[in-house]
């Protein structure tokens, strides 16, 4: 929600005044890096190949969902309503992809609190084999968190590599700037970056409208002992080590060998339960993946991409915990921080007068105020209320997500019948969505639609991952298939939660548990605090709004 400044604010400047009122940002990217971009829904792999600047730097991602994305959160309060930003980048298509109608091999929807203003355009041609894109989009409302999304997952196809992208910019304006690349931080330079002016005095400021004082980043101190791993692995603890199955050090990081073993790499007593956490690292993948162990936080294993990773977990242990995804994997970490995402935090202004807040109508964060949908399953999580073939066993109990013992599993006995379904009147055009692991080791089975799909074959892990399709074909389309184990299936056996159907959206956001009914959830229904009048607040130093400062927990990337 914004804050209304209705008189001035005094500011004590010492040292380069980065005072907006005297520089105008002239060239920005708000991605923090621009090489390989920020993942939303992440694909199973990635590699890396040649940029236009002549680095290895470009990333060629391998889908496994028509959901991965690239994806870039705006707090609320950065930028005022119908605020226009231009999201921009370069590709190169190595190989045809699978659908080559989508202008620069993106598809820029489902944005969250942004609308679309026009349509993608080709803005360069031939940057050294690569063409450069942009696409521009409008803040809906400035006081809410905003997300800006590419999808590359339907362009290339599920386990295809084709396309590569390099050089994400994402800055104000409608015309995208001469590419600024960044590595690890957010890039601003303004018309004046060239003259340097020492303000030694103070200078006063009349803010109108939305406070845009430049707040420090909300994040409290480094957790992690030697997470640069400069010499040794001291105070990391390596688990389940054996001769094939190694974590050892090395220059430039710790070396994950895995065999055939669950290693672990563990630094204890480090989280608080129920805190949000901000983790950035570098991974080298030679093979396979590692990622943060789902144990250790509110939600399920989170895989780290090869390059920079940046991830926002809640913590559901104290203990911060690094394993291997893949059985066999050979990784290279590196650079590991884990920060605590705070909510207050010392301003860079001091406010030393009365701050108005207006506040009317219901709570609109970014929490509460999911886009109005509707999850068509009514049992989204008790599959034995499902219809089952008579070649199909449901088993509940078993872990699941969440930490709850809320998992199903479903076993495969015969030929017959092999499925568990609901028949719920979906249509070709349904959204559908379900968390899915194995027992043990890795397969292939047909989830959430009939077996005679061709979007719908998935590789299941031992980690809980989720799967979506955004269309079906006429076979069983009123169905909501849980599992076929017919067709190519290879499993005989699988754990399932979390069942998901939607009409609504291009693509299912935050899952919606149901039990008994279809359940629908809008931003008005699940607002807990109705503002109605005007706040007047003191604020001296310290800034403890939590409307300046949003909660991160609710910027997570953890598809949960």
């Amino acid at each position: 929600m914004a804050i209304v400044n209705t008189g001035a604010v005094e500011r004590t400047i010492t040292g380069i005044n980065e005072s907006e009122v005297n520089s105008q940002a002239t060239i920005m990217n708000l991605v923090e890096n621009s090489d390989s971009g920020r993942y939303g829904n992440p694909p199973a792999s990635q590699s890396l190949v040649e940029a236009p600047d002549g680095t290895i730097s470009a990333v060629m991602p391998t889908p496994d969902s028509n959901s991965d994305r690239f994806e870039y959160l705006i707090d609320g309060g950065t930028y005022p309503t119908d605020t226009k930003l231009v999201y921009s980048w370069y590709r190169k298509r190595v190989t045809t992809p699978a659908v080559t109608a989508y202008t620069g091999d993106l598809r820029v929807v489902s944005l969250s609190n942004m609308t679309n203003v026009g349509s993608v355009i080709q803005i360069e041609t031939d940057f050294n084999g690569f063409d450069r894109f942009q696409a521009v989009v409008n803040v809906t409302d400035g006081s809410l968190l905003s997300k800006v999304r590419g999808y590359f997952g339907s362009s290339i196809g599920a386990g295809n590599s084709s396309i590569a992208y390099w050089g994400q910019q994402l800055e104000t304006g409608t015309e995208a700037r001469a590419y600024a690349p960044t590595n690890g931080t957010a890039l601003f330079i303004d018309n004046n970056s060239t003259s340097v002016v020492n303000n030694t005095g103070t200078v006063e400021r009349a803010i109108e409208g939305k406070h845009d004082a430049n707040f420090v980043h909300p994040l409290g101190d480094e957790l992690i002992t030697n997470g640069d791993f400069a010499t040794d692995l001291s105070g990391w603890n390596p688990t389940g080590t054996n001769a094939t199955n190694t974590i050892t050090w090395e220059q430039g990081g710790v070396r994950i060998i895995s065999t055939d073993v669950n290693l672990t790499l563990v630094q204890y007593n480090v989280l608080t339960v129920g805190k949000a956490y901000r983790l950035t690292c570098n991974v080298n993948a030679t093979i396979g993946s590692i990622g943060l162990d789902g144990a250790i936080l509110v939600g399920s294993t989170v895989n780290l991409v090869d390059g920079f990773n940046e991830i926002y977990f809640v913590a559901n242990s104290t203990t911060f915990k690094i394993k291997r995804t893949s059985t066999v994997s050979d990784c290279l970490l590196d650079n590991v921080s884990v920060k605590e995402v705070l909510v207050n935090r010392e301003s860079t202004v001091n406010n030393t007068g009365t701050v108005e807040r207006g506040i009317t109508g219901v709570n609109t964060s970014e929490a509460f105020n999911n886009a109005s949908r509707t999850n068509l399953v009514p049992f989204s999580e008790d599959f034995s209320q499902w219809t089952k073939g008579s070649t199909a066993i449901v088993e509940g109990g078993f872990s699941s997500p969440d930490g709850e013992n809320n998992a199903y599993k479903i076993t495969k006995t015969g030929t017959a019948q092999p499925y568990v379904f609901e028949n719920l009147g979906l249509s070709t055009t349904t959204k559908r969505s379900i968390f899915a692991r194995t027992v043990s080791g890795t397969g292939t089975v047909n989830l959430l639609s009939h077996n005679s799909n061709t979007n719908n074959l998935f590789t299941i892990t031992e980690n809980w991952q989720r799967f979506e399709v955004d269309s079906s074909n006429a076979a069983g389309v009123s169905n909501f298939y849980a599992v076929d184990f017919r067709g190519a299936s290879t499993l005989t056996e699988v754990v399932l939660f979390g069942a998901d159907a939607t009409n609504s959206e291009a693509f299912i956001p935050t899952y919606i548990k149901t039990s008994g009914a279809a359940a629908t959830v809008d931003s008005d229904s699940t607002s807990v605090i109705n503002n109605t009048g005007a706040v007047e607040r003191g604020i001296t130093g310290v800034n403890e709004s939590d409307e300046m400062f949003p909660d991160n927990t609710n910027s997570t990337i953890i598809n949960l």
